[in-house]
């Protein structure tokens, strides 16, 4: 399959953001990273507004190979915020889709895929978080780590007897942002 006219205008525009923008300070902001600095959010809400974020799946391999030549992790952001939008524009409710995917689509939300857990790690067969409803909401017992770099966390649960993806997303406070349990 060869890449249509938006796609590879898409591409060109992520392809000046890695080559232009993150390349050149790629070596310093790895040298800084011990330093916990926050995510480039003016660089995600432009990332946004070029249309980079929040596309299916074909054009967003397409974005992060071009992102990745010039910042691996600001493509492994982009790669994770457009799973979980897709994730989202599956399975949430319509109400939840409606407020979530445009701040995706706009570079507002950063999300995170919540797998990993102690003592089982990434094996989502064994997840021990448990959703219990509770009238209105979900009430989640159990612990989860190494969730990164978002201001909302996705949690990989238990239903039944079978891991499933939450529906939403559950906000994650400032504390517990980086590397802590979500």
């Amino acid at each position: 399959m060869l890449p249509n006219d938006d796609q590879r205008s898409l591409q060109e525009a992520a392809r000046c953001v890695a080559l232009g923008r993150r390349l050149p300070t790629y070596m310093q902001r790895e040298k800084d990273a011990g330093q916990d600095k926050p995510t480039d959010r003016a660089l995600l809400h432009e990332m946004g507004t070029l249309g980079l974020l929040g596309v299916d799946s074909v054009t967003t391999g397409l974005i992060v190979e071009e992102l990745a030549y010039g910042d691996f992790n600001i493509s492994a952001i982009v790669l994770v915020i457009s799973l979980c939008g897709a994730i989202i524009a599956k399975n949430a409710q319509p109400a939840v889709a409606a407020v979530g995917l445009p701040r995706i689509r706009r570079g507002d939300a950063i999300l995170a895929l919540s797998i990993t857990e102690p003592g089982v790690g990434s094996d989502a067969g064994a997840l021990k978080l448990q959703a219990t409803r509770d009238r209105d909401a979900y009430v989640l017992n159990g612990k989860k780590a190494s969730t990164t770099y978002c201001d909302y966390a996705m949690p990989a649960r238990r239903i039944r007897s079978r891991p499933q993806w939450s529906n939403g997303w559950r906000r994650v406070p400032p504390s517990m942002s980086s590397t802590s349990a979500c």
